[in-house]
């Protein structure tokens, strides 16, 4: 078993760091582009972390994003925490649980998460429109703002308008265009000054707003309470919408890249593994999930020792990597069951093709709640114990 585990891990190594017509496209559970790249960059992965300047654009997926170094052209990320901290010459797109902007961006942002922070020191040089739960501006932005959220903190500095709905919002900050303000609870702070007119509604009635006015009026207008809501709901749903669609695309264009390297530096591997999984298909899902229970156990095992800590970092990497990897060489030994099941092999493209299907089949099975998530995994453990009991034989035969 030791010997046959690592085989599917490693499979997965050959589609690490591969140029393709002029892109860059990487992938892996944990990435670090320390090398500055002339041309457009896509990346994917558990943990990425951007170093250097990008000379073009940059798509970027996974867990947890950090971006130090500056993007020439448009940046669209999403991922679970998202950190921006270099230039982007012109848009940002970004979706997340957490979203943190610290830079400079050209032109016109927009964000959808959980918590976004755009901090102090921070510059935008276009209009801001977020949808999210808790919202901080603290930064600068010289175009206009629209944000939809559940709780806005507004610092810093606005050139242009702001248009804001939340449950509870407090401005603190220098505004110089017109103001629209829609909040169950509203609360101006000493250092807000409004240069414009402010219509606003809160649930609690008027609310004072002759301290913090330069030559403009404010008018409390109750209508704006249904109408708001109802945009900020539509709001949240379109960048929500613009999210999922952009994860989804990267996914199964990067999956499309991964399968088409694999297919070419494999023969009959996926043919062989996909005959095994038709003849013994209790006992490949019995070995893929003993497979994904006992190595990480055995990694641990070999921790306690000090001649297996380095075979145990090893091991962790490779099988980290059978993890992230995992939709895809499932997808690849679905597409041969296929082809075996109707007596006819396809050729190589017609079999990339039918992986990438069989990938996005399983990423859209994935989003099901519970449901979704079982079948998937023992679609996955089916897979890799077919591909491990074929090593496994080969590797009997060959003893």
């Amino acid at each position: 078993m030791k010997r046959t585990i690592p085989f599917a891990v490693l499979l997965l190594c050959a589609s690490i760091a591969a140029p393709v017509s002029g892109a860059m496209i990487k992938g892996g559970e944990i990435l670090s582009i320390d090398q500055s790249i002339d041309d457009d960059l896509y990346v994917a992965g558990g943990q990425l972390d951007i170093l250097k300047d990008v000379g073009g654009d940059l798509i970027a997926a996974g867990g947890e994003i950090t971006i130090r170094g500056n993007v020439e052209e448009d940046l669209t990320v999403a991922g679970g925490r998202v950190y921006l901290q270099g230039k982007v010459g012109d848009d940002l797109r970004a979706a997340g649980g957490e979203v943190r902007i610290s830079g400079t961006v050209t032109d016109d942002v927009f964000v959808a998460g959980g918590r976004v922070e755009i901090t102090e020191g921070s510059i935008i040089n276009g209009d801001l429109r977020i949808a999210g739960g808790d919202v901080y501006i603290n930064g600068t932005v010289r175009g206009d703002i629209d944000v939809r959220g559940g709780r806005v903190i507004l610092r810093g500095v606005v050139s242009g308008n702001l248009d804001a709905s939340a449950d509870f919002i407090a401005i603190h900050a220098r505004i110089s265009g017109t103001s629209k303000l829609v909040a169950e609870e509203l609360g101006i702070g000493s250092t807000a000054h409004f240069l414009d007119d402010v219509e606003y509604w809160q649930q609690e009635g008027q609310l004072d707003f002759a301290p913090y006015l330069e030559g403009a009026g404010a008018s409390y207008n109750p209508k704006l309470a249904r109408s708001t809501v109802v945009q900020r709901e539509e709001a949240v749903r379109k960048f929500l919408s613009m999210a999922f669609l952009t994860h989804l695309v990267f996914s199964v264009l990067f999956a499309a890249f991964f399968i088409a390297v694999i297919a070419f530096f494999t023969k009959s591997t996926f043919t062989d593994a996909a005959k095994r999984l038709k003849k013994h298909p209790g006992k490949s899902m019995l070995t893929g999930f003993l497979y994904f229970v006992a190595t990480p156990i055995a990694i641990l095992l070999l921790l306690l020792s000090i001649i297996g800590i380095p075979i145990s970092l090893f091991s962790g990497v490779l099988y980290g990597f059978s993890i992230y990897f995992s939709k895809p060489i499932t997808a690849m030994v679905a597409a041969r069951y296929v082809e075996i099941k109707k007596g006819k092999k396809n050729g190589m493209w017609r079999f990339i093709a039918l992986s990438i299907l069989f990938y996005l089949l399983l990423k859209l099975i994935s989003y099901i709640p519970i449901l979704g998530w079982i079948i998937v995994i023992l679609c996955v453990f089916a897979a890799y114990g077919s591909v491990i009991l074929m090593k496994w034989e080969k590797f009997h035969r060959a003893h």
